[in-house]
């Protein structure tokens, strides 16, 4: 590929490119969404938003997430003057679009590079059409990089925007991390390829420091978990080998699942294949970056903070996964800017943009494939159970479910609560860790429906996730409709029941 068209894009004399571009996606993710069914890691932290009545009750309801608190301080804020679900997805559209207005003005790569990315698997599937709080880590991060060129000039902004990364999500504060250690041993030490720093004087310098130190600390505090530090299973660390973890980057860059309706979060890559191509990639991206040591190094310290995380602490799926390619991307933009540098080599930069071109130029057909899959089927049937119960149960019936973790999202899609079987409480959010141990087996869900149908005196309505065994079961209950279809997430069938109330004998 020429280097060319990159400076002659990267001049960004001609805005209308990106404006174009941009229109077009947010028209065709727009449309997209509407086919999209919301699974609950997407409405859990909307719920959890919507049914804290205060800030402080948000951080106390959320202290099982594992996140950091912008997003769901965000949806806190949009739930107090809205409690229309849409407005989920209206949010996840802005970042979605945001990013991809970001990358395609601003970013160094050759124009078919950056629209294969918007318009691939990452950039209009698993981070544009499900709502979870990626597309605002992609957004802060193509901030950063965007604005790394004046990052001197601009010190106090970069600061903020590097503050704010690091309270999205794990990944976004590794990556700012990564950066801070990077901007501040460029502003304390390294002369070369940091021409602006004389711009700052010694007190600015220690300021931002104790800012961004402080920004991550904060971040961190609010991901820990109670007795996250006992969550560490040696059992888990040996059953998980490293070899395992060395598949995950060729996944990253070459996300080819298999073809077929449960497609999400598997691969057609096999561990033997998997292992050496990602050792070959992760060489390939050594060679390319070895020019701006620099980068090279950061590159390797959150290639490192991944593969800890995934032995260590959490297999991940594909969302997570990509943060290989992610970082790969944003560390490549970053090296463009450093063409000052004497040893920086343009061939170097070439080859890395050949290497990111044919990893996005076959994410276009798995994205093609994805989208085609969730609009032709649903995701899981919670929207349809929601409607089904808004339109066919009676006003004086009690809607109960016997799992509270699935039973979230149709929660999300009726706007109000449900009981929870196995505690009589109303339900509107799950407990990670928590809401898990207290599922109950179909016998004890049977009893308990029975139990509270006589105590209230009225029809109760049962949201099951498991196919109940009415025949052996001595007292009438009655099955209303299954929801067992085809669906893309597996094991997410629904099915309802009704108990009325009969007179104990």
């Amino acid at each position: 590929m020429n280097i060319l068209p990159m400076q002659s894009s990267l001049r960004l004399s001609n805005p209308a490119f990106a404006l174009l571009f941009t229109l077009v996606y947010a028209i065709l993710l727009g449309w997209l969404m509407q086919f999209h069914e919301l699974w609950f890691d997407e409405t859990v932290p909307w719920l959890l938003a919507l049914y804290s009545d205060s800030y402080t009750e948000l951080l106390y309801n959320k202290r099982y997430e594992g996140h950091p608190n912008l997003w769901y301080s965000i949806l806190f804020l949009i739930t107090r003057f809205t409690k229309s679900l849409w407005t989920l997805q209206a949010t996840q559209f802005v970042f979605a679009v945001g990013f991809v207005f970001i990358f395609l003005r601003f970013a160094p790569y050759h124009f078919l590079l950056r629209l294969l990315f918007c318009f691939g698997y990452f950039g209009l599937f698993e981070y544009g059409m499900i709502s979870r709080l990626y597309a605002l880590e992609l957004f802060a991060i193509f901030s950063l990089c965007a604005l790394y060129p004046k990052r001197f000039e601009h010190w106090w902004l970069y600061m903020v925007v590097l503050g704010v990364t690091a309270h999205i999500h794990l990944f976004g504060f590794m990556f700012s991390g990564a950066l801070g250690l990077l901007l501040f041993s460029e502003a304390f030490f390294l002369e070369q390829g940091t021409p602006q720093k004389c711009m700052l004087s010694r007190k600015k310098k220690w300021a931002g420091l104790a800012f961004w130190a402080f920004a991550c600390a904060l971040s961190f505090w609010s991901m820990v978990r109670p007795e996250e530090l006992t969550a560490v299973n040696p059992e888990r660390v040996l059953g998980y080998t490293t070899g395992q973890a060395f598949t995950l980057p060729s996944r990253a860059f070459f996300p080819i699942p298999k073809f077929q309706l449960h497609f999400w979060d598997t691969t057609l890559i096999r561990v033997r294949y998997a292992i050496p191509f990602s050792i070959c990639l992760i060489l390939i991206l050594i060679f390319c970056f070895r020019s701006v040591t620099r980068l090279l190094l950061t590159l390797l310290l959150l290639f490192t903070g991944l593969f800890v995380f995934f032995i260590f602490k959490y297999d991940g799926y594909m969302r997570h996964h990509a943060h290989f390619f992610v970082f790969a991307l944003a560390l490549g933009w970053i090296m463009f800017h450093y063409r000052s540098l004497p040893t920086y080599k343009i061939g170097a930069f070439k080859k890395l943009q050949a290497l990111l071109f044919l990893a996005t130029f076959i994410q276009v057909p798995i994205g093609v494939f994805a989208v085609y899959q969730d609009v032709k089927h649903m995701f899981l049937p919670a929207k349809s159970v929601a409607e089904y119960l808004k339109k066919n149960t009676p006003e004086n019936s009690i809607l109960v479910t016997n799992h509270e973790v699935r039973a979230s999202t149709v929660v999300a899609y009726l706007g109000h609560p449900v009981i929870n079987l196995s505690n009589l409480k109303p339900s509107s959010f799950f407990t990670p860790g928590v809401s898990e141990k207290s599922i109950l087996t179909p016998l004890q869900a049977l009893n308990a429906l029975r139990a509270l149908g006589q105590k209230e005196r009225r029809p109760i309505i049962l949201i099951s996730y498991s196919k109940l065994n009415l025949e052996s079961y001595p007292y009438p209950i009655q099955h209303i409709i299954s929801f067992d279809g085809n669906y893309i997430l597996p094991n997410t069938s629904m099915y309802l029941y009704q108990v009325n109330y009969l007179p104990l004998p």
